[in-house]
């Protein structure tokens, strides 16, 4: 990783103007017995006052991985925006990340290949990003479980006590125990209705 640059003291839009924005999504679909992640990283500075815009980073990333423990069976990488001419050979550092569990140990394998000078802060950002989601998708396992699964009902006791949402004893591992449907999720940011 990259150790931060000391910042000037006296931070003013004056001198420092614009925004820069880092812009990240990541998908997963099951597909033919696989769950394959598409993640996508684009930073850009822009200044709306000026009317200019620069591309700074860019990348496109597929995993594609093998269920039961999601093992990386394939990696496409698509540089995009990169400022130098050494920074798409990161890519082809990213085949390293074959072979590796998303469910264990992923992200130690993936700084050892994308940490030092053969990989890329930013394409190791993203590919951090692609493995984290694996927990958001399990919602894909909790949509349909109607008990009808081939293999059973997911195991959701291997994932008590990894946050506040699945804590023991809290309503998530409650109604999976007691084989009760999750909720709809609920905007707890959003604006009170007004009176």
């Amino acid at each position: 990783m990259v150790d931060p640059m000391p910042w000037p003291t006296e931070l003013v839009p004056d001198r420092y103007p614009g925004t820069i924005r880092r812009e990240m999504t990541v998908e997963a679909v099951a597909a033919d017995g696989r769950l394959v992640f598409t993640a996508v990283l684009r930073d850009r500075w822009y200044d709306e006052a000026a009317g200019a815009e620069e591309e700074i980073h860019g990348y496109e990333v597929r995993l594609v991985t093998q269920p039961p423990d999601l093992t990386v069976v394939a990696v496409e990488v698509r540089p995009r925006f990169l400022p130098f001419p050494e920074c798409p050979a990161a890519a082809l550092a990213a085949q390293r990340l074959v072979g590796l569990q998303l469910t264990k140990g992923f992200r130690a394998g993936a700084v050892a290949a994308l940490g030092g000078v053969e990989g890329c802060t930013h394409l190791l950002t993203l590919v951090l990003a692609a493995s984290n989601h694996q927990v958001v998708t399990q919602y894909l396992l909790t949509r349909v479980d109607d008990g009808s699964h081939p293999e059973g009902s997911p195991d959701f006791e291997q994932v008590a006590d990894t946050c506040a949402g699945w804590r023991e004893g809290g309503t998530a591992l409650d109604l999976v125990r007691g084989r009760r449907p999750f909720p709809l999720p609920v905007d707890y940011g959003a604006d009170p209705p007004a009176r």
